[in-house]
């Protein structure tokens, strides 16, 4: 998702510290008839007396015009662990840096409803007359699967580099670490672990200014099974309320030889306390864009500056600048899109 990082790992929950709420809706290859359409909203919201951060994340998919469909609703809350770096670090540039240590825990809730009547197999065809029989090898059985509970945690570090306010940032997740059983067969179908990792460098391209400006460049794993994406992706922050993004998308799902690559395009338009994001994947694999029109992703965010779902305060130490969300505004708080990045 665009907007929304606690897809990647549960320990962005309230990645900002401010409250914000979130929207995205993605179309998966518009031209063809069942194409993929998922939709998705998030709230955040942190706490900087505690050091927690929190997340409520909603998720529907549906699939093949909506004969398969996907429900989750998911919880995450964060523990944010500030501190510096030694100062007695090789190289030098590394010394007396502030950095931040967070871990996520993610509890979800979920189901996946299918349509019998539009599930339909090849054998039950003609080539001259179309639909003629029944499947005789599946029946039609519960509408709805088994409610399943799901547990994911994750870690993730960031850490300035340098004078210059550039930042690289870190993290690695488990998802499905309970392996819940999800069947419409009353089988033992169990969800398989999945990884993912991403690691992205921020380099402030200005010095010394009010409005710094980035460029970024970083990648993104996802490895589930037979199933593996990789992202590569770089973006340039213009400084006037927006930013651009261009990337690649290889998917590759090994036991069927089956290979899709995308070009990935994006556009980031601020206009407080609005965030609005445009995405656009360019197939570029055997399925070609003339054939499905790409995938789009829109998503608009709503940020609340300045408010935390505490009222208490911290008691900031001498080096106040390593305190836990305060690290976000001292590393790139004056920029325009404060939060939005890895």
């Amino acid at each position: 998702m665009l907007l929304n990082k606690n897809y990647i790992n549960p320990a962005y929950a309230g990645y900002s510290g401010d409250i914000s709420f979130d929207l995205q809706s993605r179309v998966q290859w518009l031209r063809i008839p069942a194409y993929f359409l998922t939709n998705a909203f998030s709230l955040h919201g942190g706490c900087n007396a505690t050091r927690l951060g929190y997340s409520i994340t909603g998720m529907h998919d549906m699939r093949g015009e909506g004969f398969l469909q996907n429900t989750r609703i998911n919880a995450a809350v964060s523990v944010n662990i500030p501190a510096y770096s030694s100062r007695r670090l090789r190289p030098r540039w590394l010394r007396d840096k502030k950095f931040i240590w967070s871990t996520g825990l993610n509890i979800g809730v979920g189901q996946r409803y299918l349509n019998w009547e539009r599930l339909t197999f090849t054998d039950q065809y003609d080539i001259y007359f179309g639909f003629v029989r029944p499947q005789s090898l599946v029946q039609p059985q519960n509408v709805a699967s088994n409610i399943i509970i799901d547990l994911s945690a994750g870690t993730r570090a960031r850490m300035q580099l340098g004078d210059a306010g550039s930042y690289l940032s870190a993290g690695f997740a488990l998802w499905h670490i309970n392996r819940p059983v999800e069947s419409f067969f009353f089988t033992d179908n169990r969800l398989p672990m999945r990884y993912t990792g991403h690691a992205f460098f921020h380099w402030q391209t200005e010095k010394y200014t009010n409005t710094p400006r980035y460029f970024s460049f970083g990648w993104i794993g996802n490895y589930q099974l037979e199933m593996q994406t990789n992202v590569v992706m770089a973006y340039r922050d213009f400084g006037l309320g927006y930013m651009l993004g261009a990337g690649y998308r290889s998917e590759r799902i090994y036991a069927l030889t089956r290979r899709v690559d995308s070009w990935v395009f994006q556009i980031h338009v601020r206009k407080e306390p609005f965030y609005l994001s445009y995405s656009f994947d360019l197939t570029m694999s055997s399925l070609g864009p003339h054939r499905t029109f790409g995938t789009h992703e829109f998503g608009i965010s709503y940020l609340l500056k300045g408010y935390n779902m505490c009222t208490g305060s911290l008691r900031r130490s001498r080096r106040k600048k390593a305190d836990c969300f305060y690290l976000n505004d001292d590393l790139y708080g004056k920029l325009g899109f404060s939060g939005y990045h890895m």
